[in-house]
């Protein structure tokens, strides 16, 4: 039978060293049974259809952008020639 036991980080000696490839999966199994897979999921799949709908409607987010851009800061009408002004 294969015995496992838990060396926690604040009780490790001087002399009772545990490899680094240990305390780094310690670690993350912590961190993992910490937070919930369902969030995570969530996070995921809200994230990816944020980004598919930014993709799908770019054309639409950019005409938007623009727009705005003009009502804030106007092009400037182009120089007229000078015999169009003279007739």
């Amino acid at each position: 039978m294969l015995r496992c036991t838990i060396v926690e980080v604040a009780n490790i000696e001087p002399g009772n060293t545990v490899s680094l490839t240990a305390h780094l999966f310690h670690s993350a199994a912590s961190l993992m049974t910490a937070v919930p897979v369902a969030d995570v999921a969530r996070g995921v799949f809200d994230a990816a259809a944020l980004g598919g709908l930014a993709v799908f409607f770019r054309p639409l987010l950019t005409g938007i952008g623009r727009a705005l851009v003009l009502t804030v800061r106007p092009r400037r009408a182009r120089a007229q020639p000078q015999d169009a002004i003279s007739s």
